[in-house]
């Protein structure tokens, strides 16, 4: 028969490696949760910034890295409408025009023009502008600058260039995350003119929205929906046309065959 002595002492043992080996087991799982979360973290942010995109036509990721100019990363080419500032007409809508050298620049999403001391300007109260005249091309003002690509004075069609800015926030093991959307990106250039090391790097992204309007210029985003509410007396030629046609609304030329049908309605 066992000592009853060394029986306790024997239990005790037993007892304080079962409590060492919970809290080992407490431990691992503490740590494999936190690794899940930050699994889950990533998958949630880039879903996020695929979700922004995909609304809407993505023409090129740029990431600027703290310290870096922005302007050495995007090329110019991705920034302006055209080459070089070309002669252009702005017309107001209490009828006066002006002409100067123009140029669209959509880092900033702002008509630009060269002043009589060679300084590169935007143009300001763009709500005073009724349309904009630039070689071929028309721009309308309607809570940003637009470009025609189609249409009559009963129904147009336009484009929306800019570029979104998504902050990216370190996070952990060193990696950084898009965790932040902003629709614009004027601080962000304003402040590396000022400040080349900031302590944030973004990703930004050049993007294209097509929008629609009627004879008042009252733009809209150009999907099924929009057209059809704003074209009630003509929605079941409209359905039809949509029903034989496979029309991609993220895609300039199917906006632009459904535009031309809508002229002749």
């Amino acid at each position: 028969m066992s000592n009853p002595v060394s029986r306790i002492v024997l239990e005790r043992i037993k007892s304080a490696l079962e409590s060492n080996d919970n809290r080992l087991f407490r431990k691992d799982a503490v740590v494999k949760l936190k690794f899940f979360c930050m699994k889950l973290f990533f998958l949630f942010c880039s879903i996020l910034l695929s979700a922004v995109c995909s609304a809407q036509q993505n023409a090129g990721t740029y990431t600027i890295k703290a310290g870096e100019n922005i302007f050495d990363v995007i090329p110019s080419k991705e920034i302006f409408q055209y080459p070089d500032f070309i002669q252009g007409t702005v017309v107001f809508k209490n009828g006066t025009a002006t002409g100067g050298k123009l140029n669209y620049n959509s880092l900033i999403a702002a008509i630009q023009f060269i002043d009589a001391k060679g300084d590169t300007l935007s143009l300001a109260n763009e709500e005073t502008v009724n349309y904009i005249q630039v070689s071929r091309d028309t721009f309308y003002y309607n809570e940003g600058y637009l470009r025609l690509l189609a249409g009559n004075a009963s129904i147009k069609l336009a484009e929306r260039v800019f570029f979104q800015e998504f902050v990216q926030k370190p996070g952990s093991y060193g990696l950084s995350t898009a965790t932040t959307a902003t629709n614009t990106i004027s601080s962000i250039i304003d402040k590396r003119a000022i400040d080349l090391n900031t302590s944030q790097e973004v990703v930004l992204v050049k993007s294209k929205v097509f929008l629609i309007a009627g004879k008042f210029n009252d733009f809209v985003i150009a999907d099924k929906k929009n057209i059809l509410k704003m074209f009630k007396r003509q929605q079941d030629k409209i359905k039809e046309y949509f029903d034989k046609n496979a029309i991609e609304f993220n895609k300039e030329d199917d906006l632009i065959k459904v535009t031309n049908f809508l002229k002749g309605l």
